[in-house]
Parts: C-alpha cells; structure tokens; sequence
C-alpha cells in the first residue's frame, strides 16, 4: 500500500512513512480504483445498449438466434428501459408489484405518457395480497392522461415481474439485487420465451379474479385518442 519502507540489508529496518504523505497516497490509490470502475461501467453501459439497439432495429423471426442480457447496475437498467420505451410502437404489457410501482413512480409516469402520446397499448398488472385501496391510489399517480390504459389487480404472492413490448422483448425483473437494493433485469429477445410469458400474461389478464383498478376505456376513447395522435 506504500505507506511503509524497508531496507534491503539484514536485519531489516521497516519505518511508516508521514501521516500526511500516507493519507495522500491512499486517497490518489482509491480514486484510480474508483476511475477503473467507472470506465468499465461506461464500457458495459456502451456495449449492452448497442447491442440491444441493433437487435430492436433488426426484423425478428422465430427463427433468429435468442439473445440474453443479464443487466445488473441501476444505471445500465434505467438505460436500456429508456431506450426500450423510446422504440416501443404498437404496447407493452408490464406485471409488476406494489413496492416496484411506488419506488418506481416518475419512472413510469414518464415513459407511460410517451407511450400513451405514441398510440400504444399499456396494461398493468399488480400483483399484490392486500392494500388494494393503495394499489389504485399508485395506479391514478402513473397512469396517462389520455390513451390506451388499463390495469388490474390480482392476488396473490410475490413472483418475478416481467415487462414484454411489443411482443418481441423481455425484461424480467431477477431475485439478485443491484446496488440500490432493486433487482437485477434478464433482457431477451427469444421468440419462444417472449411467447410464453405473453401467454402467462393474457391467461392473468383474463382471469376472472383479476379486480379492475384502472378499466379499459371504451372503444369510442381509444378511437378519439388515435385520432388526437395522429393529428
């Protein structure tokens, strides 16, 4: 660590150095460690978000190589969810839970009125096993003024939330935690994955437990929102 000297004869002589001139050497020690870090970080960040910018503007088949992305930083996370909102066009379809939704809450309320504005489909559902009077108060916060939006509640125990746009990528939320204490995120684009939780989705959607806290606006709303939209 360099905060000591010893000389080279026998019988050595070891001696610290000054306090002042240790301390300096520790702190310059720490900085270039925490500079390493964050360049690998930026590298990371760099790779992760070509990489998946390549794969939303290529055309997916069932047929094309599946792809995973373990994403474990707070800020490679909050990236790539910024840039998957910004190139989702037709929905997103978003399972998720109350402590998620309240510590996410300008997080979604942001990319849910870009979304809204852009005509997609938004549906949220809020997994959840009592509290359902907090669960709607939540839901009025984010929700957009105008659009396509509906969410529900159902419950039951926690599992893993899970985010699927367009129909053509995943994000699921995993049990190991960042550095902030959210969890990590497994994006994919694999046809046949993306497919099931699709499934597992529309069978959670439509069962009849499932408790209306936002309903679908009637068809003449969404009519006039596209219309808005598109003027």
């Amino acid at each position: 660590m360099g905060l000591i000297t010893k000389t080279i004869e026998k019988p050595f002589m070891i001696e610290a150095i000054p306090v002042e001139k240790a301390l300096s050497r520790l702190v310059s020690t720490e900085r270039e460690k925490a500079n390493e870090r964050i360049s690998r970080l930026e590298a990371n960040q760099k790779e992760l978000t070509s990489a998946i910018r390549e794969q939303q503007e290529r055309r997916k088949t069932p047929e094309e190589e599946a792809r995973f992305i373990l994403l474990k930083t707070d800020d490679q996370i909050k990236n790539i969810a910024d840039l998957t909102f910004e190139n989702t066009k037709k929905e997103c379809d978003l399972v998720t839970n109350l402590e998620l939704m309240t510590r996410g809450m300008n997080h979604f309320r942001e990319h849910f009125q870009k979304l809204s504005r852009r005509g997609a489909r938004i549906r949220v559902i809020v997994e959840n096993i009592n509290n359902e009077d907090l669960v709607k108060r939540t839901i009025e916060e984010i929700r957009p003024d105008r659009g396509d939006f509906a969410a529900k509640l159902i419950y039951k125990k926690r599992s893993l939330p899970y985010r699927i746009i367009d129909n053509k990528e995943l994000f699921i939320r995993r049990k190991k935690a960042t550095e902030s204490g959210l969890p990590c995120v497994l994006w994919t684009n694999g046809w046949s994955i993306v497919q099931f939780y699709k499934e597992n989705f529309e069978e959670a959607w439509n069962d009849p437990r499932a408790v209306s806290i936002c309903p679908e606006r009637d068809l003449a709303n969404r009519e006039s929102a596209k219309a808005q939209q598109a003027a």
